[in-house]
């Protein structure tokens, strides 16, 4: 008889024993889901320190420390809930945020691949990897898990949040400044050619301004001119790209240069273009409309430009920029091809010219970027110019 009253009262114990775990946790729960991260904190400490093997109870906790900041610590508690579980998705999960959310992006990177390799068709999965990819300035990347979350059924708002973060031209940090200097050889007598240049930039997120200061040597004259450039949003997916620029000395350069370029969105790989040019010299003015469609395909953009210039005659221009991205935004090579005709100050004429350069950008550290071009030009009167610029930029 004392044994079946011992083992009831061993049962009863037990049983209550998981009622108050229940009820317990039940608490807990229903004070995080509510917002009370503090009193839902101080349930999953008492929790683990009776059991310090629960990993429900870590994946909470872990969540609070998440949400209260302290991602390193949360970290932790994701770390110690997959040893004990390996196969726990939501502490993957939730450790993927955390490294996101921390700055980590190489680890985020790591756990969210780890994710999708768990649930290929999982959306959610995709949105994360291209949050990673957009911070670590890896868009090429980004567009292509924007298109496997779009497949998979993801929120369409979302991917056009992200997307606009990708399509308008930004700058990795707030502020840059830097000077680039180009050196032309020319295949005739005259003098070469010199274009010196400093300019300072901010990115005020929603508006990316530049201000330039150039000046050119050309044979025997020189000229100076200031610029102010600049990148902003207009409706979703489009932006539009503003540059105005003032010759101050009227030697060769246009007395005042405007160009509006819109852009629109489509998809996420293509970008149509509209645009329109006014060069106005002191004894012609020039109106130049455009048109360009640019798609990335993988690594590369590719973009084709047509220009038709009226200035007392009609006559175009076209523009073909191919651009592989090796890693992230601004490390990448380029080829560019310009055909068609240009203004020829010294001749006040408009003359048939063709084109090459090759350039490329390498971002040494997150402060310091570095880019060069070598180029050829030839125009109707066989003249020749041969050579390249060199720049580099401090950013911070």
């Amino acid at each position: 008889m004392k044994k079946i009253f011992l083992v009831i009262l061993v049962l009863f114990t037990f049983l209550s024993a998981a009622s108050d775990y229940e009820s317990q946790f039940e608490a807990g729960r229903k004070l995080y889901y509510a917002g009370n991260k503090d009193e839902a904190l101080e349930i999953f400490q008492e929790i683990i320190k009776e059991n310090p093997d629960d990993v429900d109870a870590y994946l909470f906790r872990g969540n609070i420390f998440a949400q209260l900041g302290y991602y390193e610590i949360a970290i932790g508690d994701f770390t110690h809930v997959l040893l004990l579980a390996p196969l726990y998705l939501d502490a993957l999960i939730s450790m993927a945020k955390s490294y996101y959310w921390l700055g980590d992006y190489e680890n985020a990177k790591l756990k969210v691949l780890d994710w999708i390799s768990r649930e290929p068709e999982n959306p959610e999965a995709y949105i994360l990897a291209a949050e990673v990819d957009i911070a670590s300035y890896n868009f090429v990347s980004a567009r292509h898990y924007l298109e496997l979350a779009s497949k998979y059924g993801a929120d369409p708002k979302k991917i056009e949040e992200l997307l606009k973060k990708i399509n308008m031209p930004i700058i990795k940090t707030d502020w840059s400044l830097g000077v680039f200097y180009e050196y032309l050889f020319l295949n005739t007598e005259a003098p070469d050619w010199k274009h010196f240049k400093a300019f300072v930039e901010h990115d005020f997120k929603k508006i990316l301004v530049s201000a330039e200061f150039s000046r050119y040597s050309r044979y025997d004259l020189h000229d100076n001119a200031l610029a102010i450039d600049a990148y902003f949003d207009v409706w979703e997916k489009a932006y539009m790209n503003t540059r105005l620029q003032f010759g101050l000395s009227g030697e060769f350069l246009p007395v005042f240069d405007m160009t509006v370029e819109l852009f629109q969105a489509w998809g996420t790989r293509w970008e149509p273009a509209i645009g329109y040019r006014m060069m106005n010299y002191d004894s012609i003015a020039a109106h130049i409309p455009s048109i360009a469609i640019a798609t990335y395909l993988g690594e590369f953009y590719i973009r084709d430009k047509l220009s038709f210039i009226y200035s007392g005659r009609s006559s175009w221009q076209n523009q073909f920029t191919l651009r592989y991205f090796i890693d992230e935004l601004n490390t990448y090579l380029q080829l560019m091809s310009v055909i068609g005709t240009d203004f020829n100050a010294f001749n006040n004429e408009w003359t048939n010219s063709t084109s090459l350069a090759f350039s490329g950008s390498w971002a040494i550290n997150k402060n310091y970027l570095l880019s060069g071009v070598l180029s050829w030009t030839k125009d109707a009167y066989n003249t020749q110019r041969t050579g390249g610029s060199v720049g580099l930029s401090y950013c911070w």
